[in-house]
């Protein structure tokens, strides 16, 4: 991409998306983004499967709330 903002696109996206916290990596290019945000995606809709379930392990951010 040859926006002049890209980088300050990306690095909005990353940080509302937390997708280098996430799995440790900065996300500076779009293929590299796209792969990080299908994996937010599966990571979250897992946790919500197992929470449902009841098979998801108490954390200390699940007991806080």
């Amino acid at each position: 991409m040859k926006a002049s903002n890209f980088r300050k696109i990306m690095d909005s996206i990353d940080e509302n998306l937390s997708l280098s916290k996430i799995f440790g990596l900065s996300t500076c290019q779009p293929g590299v983004f796209v792969v990080h945000f299908v994996l937010c995606i599966l990571w979250q809709l897992v946790d919500a499967v197992l929470d449902d379930e009841g098979l998801l392990e108490l954390t200390p951010e699940k007991k806080a709330q």
